[in-house]
């Protein structure tokens, strides 16, 4: 294992010196740099923006992620727990398919269940699908909704294949990639994490025309 502890983000409009600045490139740097990045948040306190900018940060460059909430211990039972997650889940809505892990640096509360998640959260990030299962869910996604026409015109799906890991990359051969607009993307990026074995990490989708 490497284990790259960063400081904190802030907002930019606060990086009062040169040492701040080069704390949060460095922070950047190791998030691109990452297999797998926790995103460490107070369970005291609400999602802020750096929160969501750190998560749409991770999400821009694939990255395998962990919502860690710290201070677990300091949240009192039954006061909001619930809450607080849905709390969470809405306000990181770009990675909303990350597991989450309530954990207390004070205690040591969930600290090694962490690393396990991280070790699956990696394991799925490196899985490699065979073309025929790949196409199947393709296949039932196009079965269940078809890609809306564009200028008269049905866009078609013919094939997919997996062309890399880490994060798993599919290639989708089309008639036409600029038919496929970003919402039908979404509604298949969806499908294939719910059909193989990517169900907490990234996807990425490069859509080509069939030559």
């Amino acid at each position: 294992f490497l284990a790259i502890d960063t400081a904190g983000l802030r907002k930019r409009s606060s990086i009062e010196d040169s040492v701040e600045f080069y704390s949060r490139v460095r922070a950047e740097e190791s998030i691109r740099r990452c297999d797998v990045a926790l995103l460490i948040l107070d369970a005291t306190q609400s999602v802020g923006r750096i929160d969501k900018q750190a998560a749409d940060y991770i999400v821009k460059h694939h990255r395998g992620c962990v919502i860690v909430l710290n201070k677990w211990d300091l949240v009192p039972p039954g006061m909001g727990q619930e809450g607080f997650l849905k709390h969470v889940r809405r306000a990181l809505a770009p990675i909303y398919y990350s597991p989450v892990s309530m954990v207390s640096a004070a205690t040591g509360l969930n600290v090694g269940a962490t690393i396990d998640l991280a070790l699956d959260i990696f394991g799925q990030m490196t899985t490699r699908v065979p073309t025929s299962e790949l196409n199947r869910v393709v296949e039932a996604a196009q079965a269940a909704k078809q890609p809306p026409r564009m200028k008269g015109k049905q866009p078609k799906i013919y094939f997919a294949t997996q062309i890399s890991v880490n994060p798993p990359t599919i290639v989708v051969f089309t008639n036409d990639p600029a038919f496929i607009k970003a919402d039908y993307r979404r509604f298949l990026q969806g499908r294939l994490r719910e059909g193989l074995p990517f169900r907490e990490v990234p996807t990425k989708l490069i859509f080509r025309m069939r030559t």
